[in-house]
C-alpha cells in the first residue's frame, strides 16, 4: 500500500490511560484520542504535523466519537471520527444527529466517518443511514463491503459528508490487516500555501544558566499586578485569568531569553527491516485474504490465518535484527547510539 496519508482515523483502539502518549506515536504524525478501556472501543485520529488541526469540544454521553477541524490552504472543514457499539442504546442515533448539527453550525464542510456498525448493505441499517443523509442533506460515499468473513459480507465503515463533490478517489482497500477492510478517499481542498516539509521546534539550552533564569523569574513574579500578600477577603477581587496571562507571557518572555526556541527539518523515517521478501509475504497474504473470502472454505481462511502470523512473527525478528546490527555498528560513537535507539 503506497498512500501518502495525511489523516488517519482508528476505530476499537482499545487504549486507556495506562498506554502514554509516545507509546503510540507515529513519527511525522500527532495524535487526538479518546479512550475506553483496555477491552474494547476507544477512537484516535492521527494527523500529519504539518497540517494545522485542532479537536474540538463535541461530545455526547453514548457517543464515542473525537472530532477535529482542519484548515488546509484556503480550505477549512470539521472531520469526525465515530465508533458505535453493537450493543449501543437506541438513543445513540439522536445523539450523533445532535453532533452533526453542532458540527455543521461551527463550519459549512463536515466529514464523518468510522465504524457505525450499521449494515447499509441491508434495509434496516441503509435507513439508519439514510436518516442522517436525509436531516442534513449529506451522502454516504462508501458503496462495496467492508468487513467479510466466510459466511457475510457488510457494509459497516462510512464516510458521510455533505460536500460529495470535494471527495475522490473513495476506495475500499481490501487489505487483510484486520477483519475491517479500511477506506479512504482525498477531500480536495482549495490551493493555497503549503508547507512541504516536516518541522519540529525544540528549545535551545546550550547557554542556559539556571541561576540567572530562577533569578529573572523571580523578578518578574514581584512585577505581577496584584498586592502581596494575599488574603483570603482579597481573592473575590483578583482577576485570575488576567493574572495568569500576565504570568504566562512573563514566563514565556523569559524562557525565550534564556532558551530560545529553534527549529529544524525532520528527515522522513522508514522501516529498513521490511524487506523485498516481507513485501512480496505481505502480497501473497492479501491475495489468500481474497481467495479465502471468495472460496468460503475453511482450508483456504487457514491458509490465510497461517500467513498471516508468519508474517507478523517474520517482521517482528527482523525488526530485533536490524536494530541490534544498527547499534553494533554505531556503539563505537556514542550519539549515534541514541539516534538509533530514538528512531526504532
Amino acid at each position: 500500500m503506497r498512500y501518502d496519508i495525511d489523516i488517519l482515523a482508528i476505530g476499537e483502539t482499545w487504549l486507556d490511560n495506562s498506554v502514554l502518549q509516545h507509546e503510540i506515536e507515529i513519527p511525522e504524525y500527532s495524535s487526538i484520542r479518546r479512550d475506553r478501556n483496555r477491552h474494547g472501543g476507544g477512537v484516535l485520529f492521527y494527523h500529519k504535523t504539518i497540517l494545522s488541526c485542532e479537536c474540538i469540544d463535541l461530545s455526547s454521553p453514548n457517543v464515542e466519537c473525537v472530532w477535529m477541524k482542519v484548515e488546509c490552504g484556503k480550505d477549512m472543514f470539521i472531520i469526525g471520527n465515530v465508533y458505535r457499539p453493537p450493543n449501543s442504546p437506541p438513543s445513540f442515533l439522536d445523539e450523533l444527529l445532535d453532533l452533526v448539527e453542532q458540527a455543521l453550525e461551527s463550519c459549512h464542510n463536515v466529514v464523518i466517518t468510522g465504524d457505525l456498525n450499521y449494515n447499509v448493505l441491508s434495509e434496516k441499517g441503509s435507513q439508519q443511514i439514510k436518516s442522517i443523509e436525509t436531516m442534513f442533506r449529506m451522502k454516504q460515499i462508501i458503496s462495496s463491503p467492508t468487513r467479510v468473513t466466510k459466511d457475510s459480507s457488510s457494509l459497516l465503515d462510512v464516510i458521510i459528508t455533505n460536500v460529495p463533490e470535494k471527495m475522490r478517489h473513495t476506495v475500499v482497500c481490501e487489505l487483510a490487516l484486520s477483519d475491517h477492510f479500511p477506506i479512504m478517499s482525498s477531500y480536495l481542498t482549495e490551493k493555497g500555501t503549503i508547507n512541504n516539509h516536516n518541522t519540529v521546534q525544540f528549545r535551545d539550552f546550550r547557554r542556559f544558566n539556571e541561576e540567572a533564569f530562577l533569578d529573572e523569574i523571580y523578578q518578574e513574579m514581584l512585577n505581577l499586578p496584584v498586592q502581596s500578600p494575599v488574603t483570603v477577603e482579597m481573592l473575590h477581587l483578583i482577576d485570575t485569568v488576567y493574572l495568569w496571562e500576565c504570568f504566562k507571557n512573563a514566563f514565556t518572555g523569559v524562557s525565550n531569553r534564556h532558551a530560545p526556541l529553534k527549529s529544524m527539518r525532520l528527515k522522513k523515517r522508514y522501516a529498513p527491516w521490511i524487506s523485498h521478501d516481507i513485501i512480496e509475504l505481505m502480497y501473497r497474504r492479501d491475495y489468500l485474504h481474497k481467495k479465502a473470502i471468495k472460496e468460503k472454505t475453511e482450508i483456504s481462511w487457514t491458509e490465510y490465518r497461517n500467513m498471516r502470523n508468519a508474517i507478523t512473527q517474520r517482521i517482528r525478528i527482523a525488526k530485533k535484527i536490524t536494530m541490534i546490527k544498527s547499534l553494533e555498528n554505531a556503539k563505537t560513537t556514542p550519539k549515534r547510539c541514541g539516534k538509533k535507539l530514538i528512531i526504532y
